[in-house]
C-alpha cells in the first residue's frame, strides 16, 4: 500500500480521485490545494507517491511545485491533467515526471499506473 498525496484544487476532482486511489488499495494521506501546500505537507510527512494536477490556483503551477520538490526529494510524481497537447507533454517528459493520468480519471488506468511504480 502506497502513501499518496494528491495535489488539486478542485475539491470535486481531488475527491473522486480519492476514491480511485483507495479502490486500488492505496491510502491517501492528504489532498493539497496548493503547491505550497504540498510542499509544506511533504517536509512533514513521509509520502511513497504525489499525484499533481497542473493547473493550480495560487503562486505557484504543478510544473513549479514539482521543480521545486525534485530539488529537495526524490519522489515520484505522476502528473494529472486534461492538458495533453505537445508543449504540455514535452514539459511534463522535460520535468522528470513518472507518468501522467489523464482526466477525466479512468479506474483501470490509476490501479495500472499506480501498481508500476
Amino acid at each position: 500500500m502506497k502513501k499518496i498525496l494528491i495535489v488539486e484544487d478542485e475539491i470535486i476532482t481531488a475527491q473522486s480521485l480519492k476514491l480511485m486511489v483507495e479502490r486500488c488499495k492505496h491510502e491517501v494521506c492528504h489532498i493539497a490545494m496548493s503547491g505550497k501546500d504540498a510542499i509544506d505537507y511533504i517536509t512533514k510527512n513521509q509520502l511513497d507517491l504525489i499525484l499533481m494536477d497542473i493547473s493550480l490556483k495560487g503562486e505557484i503551477d504543478g510544473f513549479e511545485t514539482v521543480k521545486r520538490i525534485k530539488k529537495k526529494y526524490d519522489l515520484p510524481i505522476i502528473y494529472t491533467t486534461a492538458f495533453t497537447d505537445d508543449l504540455t507533454m514535452e514539459k511534463i517528459q522535460d520535468s522528470g515526471a513518472s507518468g501522467i493520468i489523464e482526466k477525466p480519471y479512468n479506474q483501470l488506468k490509476i490501479c495500472s499506473q499506480l501498481s508500476e511504480l
